[in-house]
Formats: C-alpha cells, structure tokens, sequence
C-alpha cells in the first residue's frame, strides 16, 4: 500500500509509523472484525461504516459489530444493515479493529472476549484511561474519527467512495456539533468540503440526522427538560432521564442521545450535564462545556474521560446520589479553580 503525507499538525514520524504498521496489518490479515463504544454516536457509526466500505475496497473481509442498537437517526447511511449485534466466531477473525473508544470497558459486555483477539487496532481520538491495544493511533486533536478514517483511506491509496464519503461527513458532522464545537479546525472543514465535491448533500444529511424523529423521542425530550434545573448562579445546567421515562413513552436510551445540547445551549451555562439511566440502577452521564471548562477533567473524577469540552462517565447507585455527588465535585472544582470557572 502507498503511504501520503497526513496533513495533521501532528504529522510525525511516530504518526507515519502507526499509519504504516495499520497498513501492514491490513495487508496481511484478511477478515476483520470492527467495532466501537457502546450506545454507539454519529462519529462511533459513520467511522464503523467507512472503515467497513475500506476494507471491502481493499479486498478484505471485514465483520461490523455494536453491542447496542443503532439510533434510528442513523439508519440511512449506506451500510448500516451489514452492522451485526451478535459476534461472530472469533476463531475466524484475524484482526478487530476497535474505533471511537478510548476504553476497553466502552466496548460493552463482549470486552474481555473481544481483547482476546490479536492484534487489537485502536483508532481514536480520546485519551482514555484505559489505554488498550497492539497497534494504538490516538489524537486527541481530531474532531472526530471520521477525520482519521479518512486519512487512512489517503494513505492507503484508496478512492473514496460516496459510501464512504456520507459516513466521514456524518462521522464529522455530529462529533462537532454541526461544526460548532471547538475541535472544529479548517483541517475538518476541508474533509467535510471534500465529501460534498463527491456527491454528499449538506441539507439532507442534516434532516435525516436531527430533523427525522419519532413522536416519542419529543415526547421523551418533554419528559427530559421537565427536570431541567440550574446550579451555581447559572452556569451549571442538568437534566435527567429515567428508565420510567423510557417505559412511559415507548422509547430507548439511543433516543436521548444529544438531549445534553440543550441545557448547554442556555445564555450562561458554561457546563451541562445529563444523567440517563441505562439500566435499573446504572447510569450514564454525558458533559458537555464550553468557555474554558474542562468537561474531561471532571469526567476522570469518577472514572470517565473524553474531550476538553465533552466527555461522560458512568456510575450505580440511584439518580439522587449521583447527582449530588456530581454537583458535589463541581463546586469542588469551581472552588479550586481547577476546571476554568
């Protein structure tokens, strides 16, 4: 396979490694299985996909796997039915590619057979805690992994498809906000702009991503913002989902995904948070921030991680405790200054 020069401000000899070893293990190996995080996101689905559409371009044969169901918001991109929810016999895989997942622990229940496969390619764009894998490309400069899958298609001389095109730009397009957030750089906008000279449409893929939901995911979000509340003078804002809030409007936890933006997008709030209860008695909590606060740092305090302005971390107990003690640490951190208050 050719290798070409990643345009990346951390274009290093250590980066042109990793890119070559991934190009190798490629070359060799033949059946791949890919996967990603639990409750699997926009950049989680769009990455799957186009590293999917790659590897069939490259004659391989690559196995697509989430733990969890895909978002119905995501059910029109090319590919998406050949994602499986069930592991195929790991004796014939090769090589597992493990994308948008900083942690072994995201990978869900199937983790520690999953980990049994060698070699394990990690490509991410999280510092996770948990480091994992035989051959690990991480940089946390990207605004997505889309923008990595993207460069190992350039690297390997392949030509990007329209199957791939749609999935790196919805990969982007979520990952950043609708190119809101601060990891956007003129680097994404120039892949996004590509994707669109090959035959992807802006206003489509945004009305299937954000405006194509169901009665009851509004329903859901009503049930959500009724417990909107503000703490710290304004500037924190949280919202929560219940698991009776599922079962009352006929809805999953895939449904609430980005529900978070809206207590973020309220005139003073520097730090949103939502905690959703996946299970009787576990909870996800997604953080999302901007002016300065360090959604990462406060993630890692109960374990978690992510971005500087997004990240998540999960807890048991029951919804009441884990509030206080999130807002507990915030007041702590306000106070120490420490996350940029």
């Amino acid at each position: 396979m050719a290798s070409v020069l990643i345009n990346y401000s951390e274009r290093s000899k250590k980066t042109m490694a990793i890119v070559e070893d991934i190009e190798r293990e490629i070359t060799a190996r033949h059946r791949f299985l890919l996967t990603t995080h639990i409750h699997p996101d926009g950049d989680a689905i769009g990455s799957l996909l186009a590293m999917g559409f790659l590897l069939e371009y490259l004659g391989k044969e690559p196995v697509l796997f989430t733990e969890d169901p895909i978002p119905a918001q995501y059910l029109f991109l090319p590919g998406v039915a050949k994602i499986t929810h069930g592991l195929p016999d790991l004796s014939t895989i090769d090589a597992c590619f493990v994308l948008d997942c900083g942690d072994s622990k995201r990978i869900g229940r199937v983790a520690s057979r999953l980990l049994e496969i060698k070699p394990i390619i990690v490509i991410d764009h999280h510092l996770g805690r948990d480091a994992f894998g035989d051959i690990c490309w991480i940089n946390p400069e990207s605004a997505a992994v889309g923008e990595l899958v993207y460069h190992l298609i350039k690297a390997t001389g392949a030509d990007i498809s329209y199957n791939m095109a749609i999935n790196i730009y919805v990969a982007i397009l979520t990952d950043t906000g609708s190119f809101r957030y601060a990891s956007t750089s003129s680097q994404t906008m120039r892949i996004a702009a590509e994707m669109i000279d090959l035959g992807v449409k802006p206003a489509w893929v945004l009305a299937m991503v954000y405006e194509n939901y169901s009665a009851n995911r509004l329903r859901l979000l009503s049930a959500a913002l009724s417990t909107l509340k503000t703490y710290y003078e304004g500037r924190v804002g949280l919202i929560s989902v219940s698991r009776d809030m599922l079962r009352a409007t006929c809805t999953s936890i895939e449904d609430a995904e980005d529900f978070v933006n809206y207590p973020r997008s309220i005139a003073g709030v520097q730090l949103a948070a939502i905690i959703k209860e996946i299970e009787d008695g576990r909870f996800s909590v997604s953080l999302r921030s901007r002016d300065g606060i360090n959604a990462a740092r406060l993630a890692e305090k109960f374990g978690g991680g992510g971005h500087f302005n997004a990240a998540g971390f999960k807890g048991s107990g029951d919804q009441e405790t884990i509030k206080q003690e999130l807002l507990s640490e915030i007041g702590n951190l306000m106070e120490k200054r420490a996350v940029g208050f």
